[in-house]
């Protein structure tokens, strides 16, 4: 899949993600600070997707903003975009670790 490089495909791109981003930053908050439901897992599962969602939604807005080319250059090989999604992976279960 190539990435967005022309300047409508990057505010398409900010467009999707700053909608996004009001939608789970809304459930985020929702959730943490609705009442205690009777399915906590459920709850904790929920929560976990809504904060996934914001963390992605936030990266993609700053990569519809300010990606450098020569990042982008960098992505398009394998071993360099093996480490940057373990690396997103990490900080993703970093925030919903600190979310618990």
């Amino acid at each position: 899949m190539p990435l967005p490089r022309g300047l409508g495909d990057r505010v398409l791109l900010g467009a999707m993600s700053i909608m996004l981003l009001l939608f789970s930053a809304g459930a985020v908050y929702m959730l943490r600070t609705g009442e205690e439901p009777a399915n906590r897992v459920l709850r904790f599962v929920l929560l976990d997707v809504a904060s996934l969602v914001l963390s992605l939604s936030a990266l993609s807005l700053l990569w519809a903003i300010a990606m450098p080319r020569f990042i982008e250059r960098m992505l398009v090989q394998r071993a360099f975009l093996v480490a940057v999604i373990a690396f997103i992976a990490s900080i993703g279960l970093v925030v919903c670790m600190f979310y618990m």
